[in-house]
């Protein structure tokens, strides 16, 4: 009877822990991945910010995730979206919270972000941006990876916009803002069209 029990509690352990190896050996899932963010300055969302933002994430894109893939980038309203088709090497190398940082770090090469501590599945950074046509000024925020199908991201700091941007939301010229970025990755299929 012990010897069935502790082969059955053996048995047990080893699948647990291959489906963890595997969940976090394997990174995130290749196929198309589609990102929706939103950007608000002093709580208010703006449309050229968004339009701004669309555009620098589709030039932002690091090289390994333009090789192969598909990327298209549109605002609607305060929100916009982003649909890139991941390949499996891209897919296999981010096999970590930090490592799923780095790459959002590389997104955002206006900004100069440095990871912070991880815990569990969130690694939090702090960082600087300086960006003359959307935002200059501290940042600090979080990178999470719950899963190898999904991961988040958020960012807020106090800084400057462009006197153009703060006067359409009817903010006076000069102001410091509170910025808040927040973004939503997730795999949407896992072949690519």
């Amino acid at each position: 009877m012990q010897k069935r029990f502790l082969v059955k509690t053996l048995a047990g352990s080893m699948l647990m822990l291959g489906v963890m190896v595997q969940a976090h050996a394997g990174g995130l899932v290749p196929g198309s991945w589609r990102s929706d963010y939103r950007v608000q300055i002093n709580g208010k969302d703006s449309t050229v910010v968004m339009n701004q933002f669309a555009n620098q994430v589709a030039k932002a894109m690091p090289n390994d995730l333009r090789t192969g893939a598909k990327v298209s980038v549109s605002t609607i309203g305060n929100q916009g979206s982003a649909t890139v088709c991941m390949t499996p090497v891209v897919a296999g190398a981010l096999t970590s919270p930090r490592l799923v940082f780095n790459k959002f770090a590389k997104m955002n090469p206006r900004c100069t972000l440095i990871s912070g501590e991880l815990v569990g599945d969130t690694v939090s950074f702090t960082g600087r941006c300086d960006d003359p046509f959307t935002y200059t000024g501290n940042v600090s925020g979080t990178v999470r990876v719950p899963n190898s199908w999904t991961w988040w991201a958020n960012m807020q700091g106090v800084g400057r916009f462009p006197d153009a941007i703060l006067t359409g939301l009817q903010i006076p010229a000069q102001t410091l803002v509170t910025m808040k970025t927040t973004m939503s990755s997730t795999l949407t299929s896992k072949t690519c069209p």
